[in-house]
């Protein structure tokens, strides 16, 4: 993590690369949805880097995370964005 609570883009790029996932499309909507803070809530609720959603907690329960303190942390964050991603692609995201 870089000062100012954001993730830098070396950071988000060796975390995305452990995903066949476009690099540049994940980063447009991390750009868009957190400006790069991973601590970031919306007045929607959504949280985190990606900005998931409270509706996805059984994701990160799946995993044995909690979604109230794990979407906060950027390869949790990411690795739940990235499956919603494998299954319904941009949809989620109104950024892109």
């Amino acid at each position: 993590m870089a000062l100012g609570g954001t993730v830098s883009y070396t950071a988000l790029g060796e975390i995305v690369a452990g995903y066949d996932w476009p690099t540049n499309e994940a980063f447009q909507v991390v750009d868009c949805e957190s400006r790069w803070n991973p601590l970031a809530v919306s007045w929607a609720g959504s949280r985190g880097l990606m900005q998931l959603m409270p509706v996805h907690a059984w994701r990160f329960a799946a995993r044995g995370w909690d979604y109230w303190t794990d979407v906060f942390v950027p390869e949790r964050n990411v690795a739940i964005g990235y499956e919603l991603w494998l299954e319904q692609g941009w949809i989620p995201w109104d950024c892109y």
